[in-house]
Protein backbone atom coordinates (compact mmCIF):
# COMPACT_ATOMS: atom_id res chain seq x y z
CA UNK A 1 0.00 0.00 0.00
CA UNK A 2 1.47 3.14 -0.93
CA UNK A 3 1.21 6.13 2.39
CA UNK A 4 2.64 8.64 -0.07
CA UNK A 5 -0.47 10.98 -0.14
CA UNK A 6 -1.51 14.01 1.14
CA UNK A 7 -4.53 14.65 3.59
CA UNK A 8 -6.44 17.56 2.34
CA UNK A 9 -8.87 18.71 5.43
CA UNK A 10 -11.96 21.26 4.06
CA UNK A 11 -14.20 23.19 6.01
CA UNK A 12 -18.28 23.05 4.51
CA UNK A 13 -19.70 26.19 5.41
CA UNK A 14 -18.85 29.46 3.73
CA UNK A 15 -15.35 27.16 1.90
CA UNK A 16 -17.12 24.27 0.34
CA UNK A 17 -20.73 25.50 0.04
CA UNK A 18 -21.84 29.16 0.12
CA UNK A 19 -24.23 28.70 2.62
CA UNK A 20 -26.27 30.20 5.31
CA UNK A 21 -26.16 27.45 8.01
CA UNK A 22 -28.19 25.01 8.49
CA UNK A 23 -28.86 25.71 4.84
CA UNK A 24 -27.09 24.17 1.39
CA UNK A 25 -26.10 26.49 -0.74
CA UNK A 26 -23.92 26.84 -4.13
CA UNK A 27 -20.73 24.67 -4.87
CA UNK A 28 -17.38 26.54 -4.36
CA UNK A 29 -16.75 25.27 -7.95
CA UNK A 30 -13.27 26.51 -8.18
CA UNK A 31 -12.41 24.40 -4.83
CA UNK A 32 -14.15 21.29 -5.84
CA UNK A 33 -12.29 21.14 -9.20
CA UNK A 34 -9.19 21.22 -7.45
CA UNK A 35 -10.27 18.94 -4.76
CA UNK A 36 -11.64 16.45 -7.15
CA UNK A 37 -8.19 16.53 -8.78
CA UNK A 38 -5.94 15.70 -5.38
CA UNK A 39 -8.24 12.89 -4.87
CA UNK A 40 -7.76 11.45 -8.73
CA UNK A 41 -4.18 11.81 -7.77
CA UNK A 42 -4.60 9.44 -4.39
CA UNK A 43 -4.62 12.04 -1.63
CA UNK A 44 -7.30 11.91 1.09
CA UNK A 45 -10.12 14.35 1.77
CA UNK A 46 -11.66 15.11 5.30
CA UNK A 47 -15.20 16.91 5.36
CA UNK A 48 -14.12 19.13 8.48
CA UNK A 49 -17.08 20.68 9.69
CA UNK A 50 -18.90 21.77 13.07
CA UNK A 51 -22.36 20.65 11.47
CA UNK A 52 -23.74 17.48 13.32
CA UNK A 53 -26.72 15.18 13.35
CA UNK A 54 -29.03 16.12 10.46
CA UNK A 55 -27.25 18.94 8.80
CA UNK A 56 -24.21 17.15 8.95
CA UNK A 57 -25.85 14.32 6.65
CA UNK A 58 -26.89 17.01 4.65
CA UNK A 59 -23.60 18.40 3.52
CA UNK A 60 -22.41 14.99 3.13
CA UNK A 61 -25.13 14.28 0.77
CA UNK A 62 -24.37 17.47 -0.80
CA UNK A 63 -21.08 16.61 -1.12
CA UNK A 64 -21.18 13.06 -3.05
CA UNK A 65 -23.55 15.39 -5.56
CA UNK A 66 -20.90 17.41 -5.87
CA UNK A 67 -18.66 13.98 -7.27
CA UNK A 68 -16.57 14.23 -3.74
CA UNK A 69 -15.61 11.05 -2.14
CA UNK A 70 -14.56 12.21 1.11
CA UNK A 71 -12.50 10.11 3.51
CA UNK A 72 -13.70 11.02 6.56
CA UNK A 73 -16.05 13.15 8.11
CA UNK A 74 -14.82 15.18 11.55
CA UNK A 75 -18.49 17.18 12.85
CA UNK A 76 -18.97 18.99 16.08
CA UNK A 77 -19.21 15.65 18.29
CA UNK A 78 -16.68 13.55 16.08
CA UNK A 79 -14.92 10.72 17.91
CA UNK A 80 -12.44 9.82 15.83
CA UNK A 81 -8.77 11.06 15.52
CA UNK A 82 -6.55 12.56 12.82
CA UNK A 83 -4.21 9.33 13.16
CA UNK A 84 -6.87 6.64 12.33
CA UNK A 85 -6.14 8.54 8.67
CA UNK A 86 -2.07 8.07 9.07
CA UNK A 87 -2.53 4.11 10.02
CA UNK A 88 -2.05 1.75 6.74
Amino acid sequence: MDNNYKIIAVDFDGTLCYSNWPELGNPNTRLISYLLKEKAAGNKLILWTCRAGKALSDATVWCHEQGLSISQVFGLHSKRSLTSLLKP
